[in-house]
């Protein structure tokens, strides 16, 4: 049989998923709440809350070194670009 190892409250009806490059951190889409959060995996504890457009869901791996994603926001009808560097948003489409 299969069981959870692994669990993190993170809020919301979260949604779409991405883990960082470095592999210690995911990035949460929670379309119940307008936002992204970033969980520390090691720590199990949610470290940067990032808010999006309306309905955030699924994240998109931008080219290059995957520190920018793109986050879908389904009720508002935008495309949040996310900076994981700098954990905000820095443009909206």
């Amino acid at each position: 049989t299969k069981e959870i190892v692994w669990s993190v409250d993170v809020g919301e009806s979260p949604a779409g998923i991405y883990v960082f490059p470095d592999q210690k951190r995911l990035l949460v889409g929670l379309t119940g709440e307008d936002s992204a959060v970033v969980v520390d995996v090691t720590t199990r504890a949610v470290v940067k809350r990032i808010k999006t457009g309306r309905g955030a869901h699924n994240i998109f791996r931008m080219p290059g070194d995957g520190m920018r994603v793109l986050i879908t926001n389904r009720v508002e009808g935008t495309i949040s670009l996310i900076d994981l560097d700098k954990l905000e948003v820095v443009d909206t489409y």
